[in-house]
């Protein structure tokens, strides 16, 4: 008899989506392999992001975040969605990063909002390009995807 397997969109299995995209990322990393490394890590940030978001909202599925934070902005929301620019609008503390003026920024979170944004560009076309890549893109990314991990699971 088969065994009933827990739900993909479940809290916990998203966490762990998470930590195994970000173990992948970085043997692609370590292997040269940039444009991998680079994708991966973006699964990374957007599987921390739903993460958090239903820590947050103490919810367990990604159907249930979408109706909490369709009832909370009085409009449909899907989080099935690969943007992490989208999922930045949920997440309290990315959303006031943004909405400060630049001038009023302090350094650390003036590289913050520059991580926050390189990082938002990331997008799932990259499954498809050949490249190989660059070295110093892939370190960067890098680099900026663990700055906003770390800003979403602390804020």
């Amino acid at each position: 008899m088969l065994r009933e397997r827990a739900p993909r969109d479940g809290r916990s299995a998203i966490r762990k989506a998470a930590e195994r995209r970000r173990e992948d990322a970085q043997k692609l990393l370590e292997h040269e392999r940039w444009t991998g490394s680079i994708y991966l890590h973006g699964y990374w940030v957007e599987c921390t992001m739903k993460f958090r978001l239903m820590d947050h909202f103490n919810v367990l599925h990604l159907d249930a975040l979408d109706a909490v934070l369709s009832a909370r902005s009085g409009r449909l929301v899907i989080t099935r969605t690969h943007s992490i620019a989208y999922l930045s609008t949920f997440h309290e503390g990315l959303r006031a990063l943004r909405e400060v003026n630049n001038d009023r920024l302090d350094v650390q979170s003036a590289a913050l909002l520059r991580a926050h944004n390189h990082v938002s560009r990331w997008s799932t076309e990259l499954r498809y390009s050949p490249e190989l890549g660059h070295r110093p893109e892939a370190e960067r990314f890098a680099e900026d995807a663990k700055s906003i991990v770390t800003f979403i699971l602390n804020n």
